[in-house]
């Protein structure tokens, strides 16, 4: 009777391989899901927001102290990419750090969160890319039309 356990140890080996990469394959897509969470959760905050802002609810009081610019959704994200425009590779905390520095604030919400969610969109319309690794790189004009 021929010796088969070198066959088997293949199999099984090909069996764990295979278990490996469909778990990296599933930790991937659960984390692209987390993120159009996030993105989801960023836009419904930012629609309630809008819905219920300042024209709702009259006129917001600004102290000298707690003076907040009014900024577009196109400012904010013209920040992004101003800041990205190096064309390198930069980490959404990285992304925070300089645009806490230019001094951006929200009246309300995170500043992390609306990043994040303004990434996830710009990605999803061909402006900048996800490079792994928690790093985002504009792409240039070409490649995102």
């Amino acid at each position: 009777m021929r010796d088969i356990r070198d066959d088997l140890r293949q199999r099984v080996q090909l069996l764990k391989d295979e278990r490996d990469e469909l778990q990296k394959q599933l930790t991937e897509k659960l984390a692209e899901l987390d993120a159009y969470e996030a993105q989801l959760s960023s836009l419904l905050a930012f629609e309630e927001k809008r819905a219920n802002g300042p024209a709702a609810q009259g006129q917001l009081e600004l102290t000298a102290a707690a003076k907040v610019e009014e900024h577009t959704d196109e400012d904010f994200e013209a920040a992004i990419l101003s800041i990205m425009g190096n064309y390198q590779s930069w980490t959404h905390a990285d992304i925070k750090s300089q645009m806490e520095q230019d001094e951006w604030t929200l009246e309300k919400g995170s500043l992390g969160r609306a990043i994040q969610g303004q990434l996830l969109s710009m990605k999803q319309r061909g402006l900048i890319e996800f490079m792994g690794d928690r790093k985002w790189r504009r792409l240039r004009a070409a490649a995102a039309a």
